[in-house]
Formats: C-alpha cells, sequence, structure tokens
C-alpha cells in the first residue's frame, strides 16, 4: 500500500507543477513508463525479501507496467499552442538536417518517410505520437533535441560542487 501512495503521489505531483507552470511542460510516456517499471520492481523485491510487506500492489504496478507500455511513445503537452508546438518541431527537423514533410495531422520524417510524428491538440494540451522513431538513428535524435525544448514535469536539480573563485 505504501508504493502505491508514494507513486501517485509523486504522479500527482508532477501533473500539479505542469499545470502550474508559465511555460510549456511535457511528460513523456517513457518517463511514466519506467517509474512505473522501477515501482513495481522495488515492490516484488521488497515482497520477496521482507514478507511482513507482502500485499497484492506489486501485481498492479505489473498490470500498470503492461497497460502503459504502448504509450512510452506519447509526449503530453501542457500549455501548448498549435502553431508553436509546430514551429518548435519544424525547427528541430531543420536543426538536425532531418527532411520532413507535412501531412494531415503531422509529420512524415526522413527520405523515405518511415517515421513520423502525430500532433493531436485540445485547448492548451497538446499530444506528440511518435512513430517509426526507434529504426531511424536522426528520428531519434530528433526527439532528444525536441524535449529539450521543453520544460520537463520536475524542475531541473542544479548541485553545485565547487565554488568559483575567481
Amino acid at each position: 500500500m505504501r508504493f502505491l501512495i508514494v507513486y501517485l503521489t509523486i504522479i500527482g505531483l508532477g501533473l500539479l507543477s505542469m499545470f502550474v507552470r508559465r511555460d510549456t511542460s511535457l511528460a513523456r510516456g517513457a518517463g511514466i513508463f519506467n517509474l512505473t517499471v522501477l515501482f513495481s520492481g522495488a515492490s516484488i523485491v521488497l515482497a520477496v525479501f521482507l514478507p511482513a510487506l507482502r500485499d497484492p500492489f506489486p501485481l498492479v504496478f505489473v498490470g500498470l507496467a503492461v497497460l502503459l507500455y504502448p504509450l512510452r511513445e506519447h509526449w503530453l503537452l501542457v500549455k501548448s499552442e498549435r502553431g508553436s508546438t509546430e514551429e518548435t518541431i519544424e525547427g528541430c527537423c531543420r536543426a538536425t538536417l532531418l527532411e520532413y514533410a507535412r501531412v494531415e495531422g503531422g509529420y512524415r520524417l526522413g527520405r523515405k518517410g518511415l517515421a513520423e510524428i502525430r500532433c493531436h491538440h485540445a485547448n492548451a494540451v497538446g499530444l506528440l505520437v511518435f512513430r517509426g522513431v526507434s529504426g531511424h538513428a536522426k528520428a531519434r535524435v530528433l526527439q532528444r533535441l525536441l524535449s529539450k525544448q521543453f520544460v520537463g514535469v520536475f524542475p531541473r536539480l542544479v548541485i553545485q560542487l565547487k565554488e568559483d573563485r575567481r
């Protein structure tokens, strides 16, 4: 039960932080999937080694991981506008020298057009769906560059190890 409460608290804080910010925030499906797998593994390991903590929730996390697996290539953008999102995608394609073509509802990437990005917007929330990106090296680079254009779910933690003395 404790793991489920912590998991739901982390997800809730992440969503809350996305809606509180002024800038466009990004939640990647792969990040949520990885968090779920981490909690699933931790709850299974603790259930094996600490029988006092056994409960049915490891099965809940495994089930959640199975359900979230297809959503790994989905990105949720909060406080985004269609025009600015499309402009950002096109700018990143030009920066990576990736050929792209606009198609209805998104972009086709590469010369052969094997990878694509589908864009769905409703009010201030956008959903980007990547297809065929895992088999296309430049499209993966585009994904990384594109993710850096938006604010993540949680703020970046900067640790200064040594004071700069000049």
